[in-house]
């Protein structure tokens, strides 16, 4: 079982759940994600109800300025320029 793979589409980054098992059917399967990302919505919820709006800002901003700051070398170049083309 593979959990949070990045996945881009239309500049939206999402999660892919892969699952594969010979031994489960597939509505057992299909009831434990389930299970699993109601648990992960409530626990992100609670993250974002305990985070102070200033730290929210401040990791807002800290985000910003990483997106902003120009590459280093011409290999991080690369990465950026190829994650543009293909996302």
């Amino acid at each position: 079982m593979e959990l949070y793979v990045p996945h881009h589409m239309f500049n939206t980054l999402g999660y892919v759940i892969v699952v594969q098992s010979s031994t489960r059917n597939p509505s057992k399967l299909d009831r434990r994600i389930e299970t699993f990302l109601e648990d992960f919505g409530e626990k992100i919820e609670a993250f974002l109800k305990d985070t102070e709006e200033k730290e929210f800002v401040k990791n807002l901003n800290a985000v910003i300025a990483k997106k902003m700051e120009k590459p280093l070398n011409l290999n991080t170049l690369e990465i950026v320029n190829y994650q543009n083309i293909f996302n």
